[in-house]
């Protein structure tokens, strides 16, 4: 067994390991203890930021839903807007039309009534031409007076009329 070479190698380990044991236990402890706090402290700290980023997604979710809210009601109401608008300016149009067809009606019949006058007017003229060539070819004087001042009369009353 001592001249074994894996005899010594055992021992030689072993006395290594105490070594170690004595003399760097404490030091790798600590380390190792250190490294673990690190890790402990960082996974906290990755924690708090994750309920953090949580926190912050939960209320971008709330204001993008409100922002989509208030979206659909201002697109409801521009809509309604419009469509009373559009109502309103459809109105307007057929005021305005109704408007110039009543203007259209009134210019009508007052080319309409001009018209009448005008051809009563040349009608009562040529009448009255003649019957005065009439009168003057076919009576005498106090005929003629009497004449003209009925004709003139009912020429008159032509006119007004």
């Amino acid at each position: 067994m001592l001249k074994d070479p894996n005899f010594h190698v055992v021992i030689s380990f072993l006395a290594f390991a105490g070594v170690v044991y004595l003399y760097g236990y404490r030091r790798i402890a600590e380390f190792l203890d250190s490294r673990i706090q690190v890790i402990t402290q960082s996974l906290q700290d990755s924690k708090t930021a994750k309920n953090f980023a949580l926190a912050q997604l939960t209320e971008e979710t709330k204001a993008l839903i409100q922002v989509e809210e208030e979206e659909k009601a201002i697109i409801e109401s521009a809509q309604k807007r419009s469509e009373i608008l559009i109502s309103n300016i459809g109105q307007e149009i057929e005021d305005i039309i109704s408007a110039r067809q009543k203007e259209a009606g009134l210019l009508m019949q007052r080319m309409r009534n001009a018209f009448e006058y005008e051809l009563k007017d040349q009608i009562a003229d040529h009448i009255t031409q003649t019957l005065i060539a009439w009168i003057r070819e076919n009576s005498s004087e106090t005929i003629q007076k009497q004449a003209t001042l009925q004709a003139i009369g009912m020429l008159s009353q032509l006119k007004v009329s």
